[in-house]
């Protein structure tokens, strides 16, 4: 289903970059062009993707990193916040994009403080756990030593749990192609 107010106005787009056919000249054609792609991408209903069983998409929009937290003390807090919430056992959709050999979405299974099961979201096929896939007290665990250490981590919290939403970790910050970013969502505790 279209965003826009009718999914004419996408065909028309369509219709319009169809038969602009390069008579408009190089700046016209770069507007058309970017106007149709805009458009065509709002047409797109992300609730609509299915996945394969037991998982289902979060048909809600991805948190964005929200403000830089530099400050030892504010993840200190965060992390107290997690534990005190106390879930041992939880399933998490985990995005993790870095400079690495693998990236992707993974559904998480963590038992006390391990990941015990994980599953390549694409696919649906369970996977072996790797060093990229931690729990979220790893995450802020992480996050908590290498700011100790003199690194960067910037990052937005859910407000109840206290785990990372997203999170931007740069241990080495003279360093390039060591970032790792984290994306977590539909966090549900069992």
């Amino acid at each position: 289903m279209c965003r826009l107010t009718s999914s004419r106005s996408c065909a028309r787009v369509r219709r319009l970059d169809a038969n602009s056919g390069g008579a408009v000249g190089v700046r016209g054609t770069r507007v058309v062009f970017l106007a149709s792609l805009a458009l065509t991408a709002a047409c797109v209903d992300p609730g609509r993707v299915t996945m394969p069983a037991p998982f289902t998409r979060d048909a809600s929009p991805l948190p964005r990193l929200g403000r830089a937290v530099q400050s030892l003390a504010e993840l200190r807090q965060w992390r107290e916040r997690w534990r005190d919430a106390r879930i041992v056992r939880y399933r998490v959709v985990q995005e993790v994009s870095c400079f690495c050999s693998r990236g992707g979405v993974r559904v998480l299974e963590v038992s006390d403080t391990v990941v015990s099961r994980a599953w390549d979201r694409a696919t649906g096929r369970e996977v072996r756990p790797d060093g990229l896939d931690k729990t979220v007290g790893q995450l802020l665990d992480y996050a908590v030593s290498v700011v100790e250490a003199g690194g960067y981590v910037a990052a937005a919290f859910d407000p109840w749990y206290g785990y990372p939403l997203d999170i931007y970790i740069d241990p080495l910050i003279s360093w390039a192609d060591d970032e790792v970013m984290y994306r977590l969502s539909t966090l549900t505790p069992s």
